[in-house]
Formats: C-alpha cells, structure tokens, sequence
C-alpha cells in the first residue's frame, strides 16, 4: 500500500494537528479504565429497565440473557490490553506532542520521515504527533475490537475518529473527503504494522476494500 505523505493535510490542516491528537492520545482522564476516545468498540452502556412483575416473581426468571457474563469478561481483558498497550508505547496521554519513544515507533517515523522528504516535504513535530497518533488510535480500536475486525469495524472507526474529523476540512466535498480520509488511513495502515503488526494485514484488506479508486493499485 501506498503512504500518505502528510504534505497536502500539513499544508491546510497544520493548526489542526494538535488539538486532534490531543483528543485521540488520552483515553481516559481518570485512573480507572475507560473507553477508547473513538469509542466505537465499546459496549453499550447499560439502560434501565421496568421488570415485569410476574417476571420478577418468578424465581426461575431470568432478565440476564445468554453470555452476558462471558462478555463482559471478554470485554474487561481487552479493558486490560488495551491499558498495557498504551503503557508500552511510553506515550503521554495528556495532550502532549507525541514523539517516537519505542524502536516500533521510531522506525515507523524514520520510514515516513524519509518518505516525506523524499517528495518534497518538510517533516515537523506536528506531522510526527499526527502520524503517530492515527495508527495508536487504530491499535487501540483494533484491541478493543478483539482483534476481529470487519468492514463495518473499520468504516465507524474512521467515521467517529476525532483526527480524521478535525483533519479534514469541513467544506471538503464527498469526493475530496474520501481521498483525505483514503489518504489518512493509509498512514494509519502502515504504521499498524511496526505498532500493532497483528492487526496489520486484517486492517490493511478492509481499507483497500473501502478505498479502492485511491489504495487498490
């Protein structure tokens, strides 16, 4: 797959840049584990519910369905994962500028630095914070995914992501919103596979698949 340079978002999105990360890079203002800031993995909360009194009464009754147990259990390793993960990558999650800190994340910025200067561009701290912030957020998801993710997956990861939606101008057309989100998620593709490599291939196919007039050649 081809990379994004960066140079055509850096040239009309650059005041943007930190205040998207800023927004992807800190899952959770508390100490306790919170959802991803996209969110679109998670499970949704709880409603309350009127019980019907027969039901109630019924002492083989049950208002628990199938598997609830099961899942939440599923969900709450992946909770665990996903806060391991964020740890490993010695990344602050306050908002800061992101600067490759792991050796996966500094061949992965060293690769698209050199990619970037080769056609031209400049590469700044602010194309670094973004680079790296698109593909730990897709890490991220991918966990919180269970590491089975499908077109459906992928498509409400980049609709809700707040990088993509602050990155790309807001009077962009149909058309030129799909090339800066095609463009974007290249980006986020390729630096999967030196961050979170088992999620690479998957990832990988459904973006091609969703942008195949930009990323099938």
């Amino acid at each position: 797959m081809s990379r994004y340079s960066l140079l055509t978002t850096v040239g009309v999105c650059t005041a943007l840049f930190l205040t998207a990360c800023s927004d992807s890079s800190d899952p959770s203002d508390s100490a306790e584990s919170s959802p991803t800031p996209s969110e679109m993995t998670s499970p949704p909360a709880e409603a309350e519910t009127d019980i019907d009194e027969g039901a109630a009464e019924d002492p083989e009754g049950s208002t628990e369905g199938p598997g609830t147990e099961e899942d939440e259990g599923e969900f709450a390793d992946a909770l665990q994962e996903r806060d391991q993960f964020l740890e490993d990558q010695q990344l602050p999650l306050d908002g800061s500028p992101l600067e490759a800190t792991t050796p996966e994340q500094k061949e992965f910025i060293t690769s698209q630095r050199e990619h970037v200067e080769s056609q031209g561009g400049t590469w700044n701290a602010e194309a670094e914070t973004l680079t790296l912030a698109l593909s730990l957020d897709a890490c991220e998801n991918a966990i919180l995914a269970f590491h089975d993710a499908d077109q459906e997956t992928v498509l409400m990861h980049i609709e809700s992501s707040p990088i993509f939606n602050q990155v790309i101008p807001p009077d962009a057309s149909t058309q030129e919103r799909e090339g800066f989100e095609a463009d974007l998620a290249s980006t986020m593709i390729y630096g999967m596979q030196y961050i979170c490599p088992e999620d690479h291939e998957q990832w990988e196919t459904i973006i091609q698949d969703l942008y195949p007039e930009h990323l099938g050649g």
